[in-house]
């Protein structure tokens, strides 16, 4: 009884996930460029679309960005949160050969703004990328300030900005093909000021600034910046 009622939910699953064309070729579900709240969304679009994918193992996920840089610096310069992708849908129990992270350069709009758009698609169908690849295999780590602090300025939130350098600095000597991102999310004096004194302690280090980006962004008001380490596994 319990193989037949396995069988109907795979049935099932696999005539619910043809919305709207069946699945003889890619499907985009959803297309995320800003202006809402990104795991309210996520969780809307896991809720309607992805949560079959458990139970339909020909079939995956896949989120393509739209840019013409790199796969690691479009994730970074994204508007959305694809590097957090992989573990968001893990949190669901979807398999981990089912999620993928691809790159387009033939989507991107006239805006230039690098946005997200979400598919499914047949396993054995390639959806049109630049790139693509497993999202198991892209490991990215975020730094950013994670107290509440009323003042940034204050010495407690330069203590933990001066941690987060320490280890972004750490990470990159460990993991000499990872790629280090210092993203700006605001435009001012002294938030330039503490991007070039990461640059500064990069050089001091003896490691190459080439290895680390600069992306400017305008997300949220911090005099601090973000730092990413990326790296791809083969």
């Amino acid at each position: 009884m319990k193989k037949i009622i396995a069988a109907f939910a795979i049935i099932l699953c696999c005539f619910a996930s043809s919305y709207p064309q069946g699945l003889n070729k890619p499907t985009l579900i959803s297309t995320w460029i800003g202006g809402e709240d990104y795991y309210e969304f996520f969780d809307n679009t896991v809720n309607r679309y992805f949560i079959e994918l458990r139970d339909c193992p020909q079939v995956k996920a896949v989120v393509r960005i739209c840019s013409y840089q790199k796969l690691p610096t479009a994730m970074v310069a994204s508007v959305g949160y694809s590097y957090r992708f992989f573990d968001l849908m893990r949190g669901y129990n979807i398999p981990s050969d089912q999620i993928y992270l691809a790159r387009s350069s033939r989507c991107v709009e006239k805006s230039k703004i690098i946005f997200e758009q979400y598919w499914l698609a047949p396993k054995n169908i390639t959806l049109e990328n630049d790139e693509i690849i497993l999202a198991e295999k892209v490991h990215t780590k975020r730094l950013y300030l994670q107290g509440n602090y009323e003042n940034e300025a204050s010495q407690p939130a330069k203590n933990e900005f001066n941690s987060n350098v320490k280890t972004f600095i750490k990470e990159l000597k460990n993991s000499p093909k990872s790629e280090g991102f210092i993203v700006s999310n605001w435009n001012s004096i002294k938030t330039n000021r503490n991007i070039r004194q990461v640059l500064q302690q990069i050089k001091k280090e003896s490691l190459a600034v080439s290895r680390v980006k600069v992306i400017r962004k305008k997300t949220y008001y911090s005099l601090y910046p973000e730092l990413f380490i990326i790296s791809i596994s083969e």
